[in-house]
């Protein structure tokens, strides 16, 4: 009975510093932070009026700074409702929150929305599924994005017109993508990779308004571009008609996505 007893004892005592030792071992244990949801995002700069460098900040994080004409390939934020903010030398142009969804690519676009130096940004989702590289010779994927303020108005001091990619025919032309509206941004087309000398143009095929020609998208209006196989495009078309600096009106200008 003595030795039930002592031992009972030294179980009691124990048993409490067992118990304690478990409950720091649960609150010591670090719980794991979930990892950031992210997603993609390429930045532009069409905002021809602003004549200073432009930084593109995301929740106060900078996230580009550049010239007119300038782009910023991918780079990764996180998901989720952040403000954009755009900044030209010390004046804050414009803020705008808006939705970034996980996993998504997307693509932001610095313009003017009128003949001052108001601006705003256009954000849009990149669908990059690459296009099928075979059979010959293949498929490229092509997009038109209108951020040219005042295109096609006599003034320049007006919204500008919806355009088309178009192509020349041997009376008239065919529209690639048709009526995109200013400040917006098309779907992706698929088209057989190739050489093609597309065109700006205003109206409704077949009698549309030619603006100016796509040529090899540096903005010169000439020579071809050749779309190749598994590629993807974006043909901007930026620039503003009322600028009195000539190498800022309205042109075409193609970017790779991938």
């Amino acid at each position: 009975m003595k030795t039930s007893f002592v031992f009972r004892r030294a179980i009691q005592a124990i048993l409490p510093a067992t118990l304690l030792l478990a409950a720091c071992s649960k609150s010591d244990t670090p719980t794991p932070t979930p990892a950031a949801s992210t997603a993609r995002i390429a930045i532009f700069n069409g905002a021809a009026n602003v004549n200073v460098a432009a930084k593109v900040l995301v929740d106060e994080a900078e996230k580009a700074s550049l010239n007119y004409g300038q782009f910023a390939s991918y780079q990764t934020i996180n998901a989720g409702t952040p403000t954009f903010k755009i900044v030209g030398g010390t004046t804050v142009l414009s803020t705008q929150p808006l939705t970034i969804d996980k996993d998504k690519s997307y693509s932001f676009f610095a313009y003017n929305p009128g003949p001052t130096n108001a601006t705003t940004g256009l954000l849009v989702a990149d669908d990059l599924t690459a296009p099928a590289t075979t059979p010959a010779p293949g498929k490229a994927k092509i997009r038109l994005v209108h951020i040219a303020q005042g295109l096609g108005t006599n003034s320049g001091q007006g919204t500008a017109l919806p355009i088309n990619l178009s192509e020349a025919q041997t009376v008239g032309y065919a529209d690639r993508i048709p009526n995109v509206a200013f400040g917006t941004a098309s779907n992706f087309l698929e088209i057989n990779a190739g050489t093609f000398n597309l065109a700006i143009t205003t109206g409704t095929a077949p009698s549309n308004t030619f603006q100016f020609n796509v040529g090899d998208g540096s903005g010169s209006g000439t020579g071809t571009k050749a779309f190749e196989a598994g590629k993807i495009y974006t043909i901007i078309v930026r620039g503003a008609e009322s600028n009195l600096d000539t190498t800022l009106k309205p042109k075409a200008y193609i970017v790779p996505n991938n």
